[in-house]
């Protein structure tokens, strides 16, 4: 089985633990148990920068909007100081359209409403893994 390594940098801890829990269990029933996922989650951006910098994850979960350093900071370092150009960036937010802008031009490659469904972001995964 694949091991996907995925950072959720979330700082609603309920938020986190739903897509943590979610993807450890959608390992065998969504994925045929070909994927196991090892998911670290971050509560601010400042932790998710100094973990991208010390570990390599297939796919970054980041919310928009927090204190410390934001989302769409997050994103333009990802992006540019540590040239991850290549690494899948979900972002998610329920800051609307402003929000959806910021990601997307910071370099995020989908964004997710929030209120989400786990449903979204598994669907999300499994098109990112094909």
């Amino acid at each position: 089985s694949r091991l996907f390594r995925v950072l959720v940098v979330e700082d609603n801890k309920h938020v986190a633990a739903l897509i943590h829990d979610g993807l450890k269990g959608s390992s065998r029933r969504e994925f045929g148990g070909g994927v196991t996922f090892a998911v670290r989650t971050a509560e601010d951006g400042r932790v998710a920068v100094e973990l991208l910098r010390r570990e390599t994850f297939d796919a970054l979960i980041v919310d928009v909007y927090w204190p410390v350093i934001d989302g769409a900071r997050v994103i333009q370092t990802a992006r540019g100081e540590l040239g991850l150009a290549d690494l899948p960036i979900i972002a998610v937010s329920a800051g609307g359209d402003g929000a959806r802008r910021s990601a997307l031009d910071a370099g995020a490659n989908i964004f997710l409403d929030k209120p989400m469904r786990l449903r979204q972001v598994i669907e999300t995964i499994q098109k990112l893994i094909a």
